[in-house]
């Protein structure tokens, strides 16, 4: 019961409806071993690179993911070893499952699809929840990437820029850097997740694109109504609720919680 799976099982039929095509990152072999199932479950068209991918076979996918006119809709990759060395810009779409704690690594991933070759706007999306893990691990991601702003953008390899320069610089980015770190308190923040109509203004290029994703939601709506009634399950929900919990896995948590 994966929240981060329920949303991206809400955003990939709306990319592959509009023929976009998506590079999917993880930093965990075991997570994309779920997302490899998922494909197979969604019959998405996929192929795989991670650290176990032999070299024949890393080049053969890439070039299989890229020939003209490919069926190929995701690429899962390992953020690791497809972070450097790998061009798939025939992907217009990149997806962060979880985020590492080197922001460099998550940077060199969506540079996959920034790649000499590119012809349309690419998206990346960073999937997160409202876990102390998950903020943590983003948080600190984000102070190095300040922190690599105020030295490298004030001028601090630049020997052509002038002390007052890179004085001003310097006072800009420590501005902005406090402004931003007071704005994600996270003070009245009552929902993060996405309700449908956000979610497709998010994914949206065009307006035409907006039309058909309202339209793909109405589709599925009443197919899950329909569904659901034949079953006897009116209030049917993708995710499960307390009550729907195995005991075993109450029991794990729990355990685990007592153990930290």
């Amino acid at each position: 019961s994966s929240a981060k799976l329920k949303l991206l099982d809400r955003m990939l039929p709306r990319l592959r409806r509009d023929g976009h095509r998506v590079l999917l990152f993880s930093q965990f072999t075991s997570m994309l071993d779920i997302l490899e199932d998922y494909c197979l479950y969604r019959k998405y068209n996929y192929c795989r690179l991670d650290g176990e991918t032999n070299r024949v076979q890393r080049r053969l996918d890439i070039r299989r993911y890229n020939a003209p006119g490919s069926k190929l809709f995701i690429f899962l990759v390992s953020t690791r070893a497809g972070g450097l060395g790998v061009n798939l810009a025939t992907a217009d779409t990149v997806v962060l499952f979880d985020s590492d704690w080197n922001p460099m690594m998550d940077a060199q991933a969506q540079d996959r699809a920034h790649r000499i070759g590119q012809k349309n706007e690419v998206r990346v999306l960073r999937l997160c929840t409202n876990s102390p893990v998950e903020e943590k691990i983003l948080s600190r991601a984000t102070e190095k990437l300040n922190m690599n702003g105020l030295v490298v953008e004030a001028g601090g390899f630049n020997k052509a820029s002038k002390e007052h320069e890179r004085k001003a610089m310097m006072q800009t980015l420590l501005r902005e850097w406090d402004e931003n770190d007071h704005d994600s308190d996270g003070e009245g923040e009552e929902s993060l997740i996405p309700t449908d109509e956000e979610l497709n203004q998010l994914l949206a290029i065009t307006p035409a694109e907006f039309d058909l994703y309202q339209r793909m939601d109405a589709e599925r709506e009443a197919q899950e109504a329909e569904e659901a009634e034949a079953r006897g399950e009116p209030g049917w929900q993708r995710l499960m609720g307390a009550d729907e919990v195995p005991p075993w896995a109450g029991q794990a948590a729990r355990a685990a919680g007592g153990a930290a």
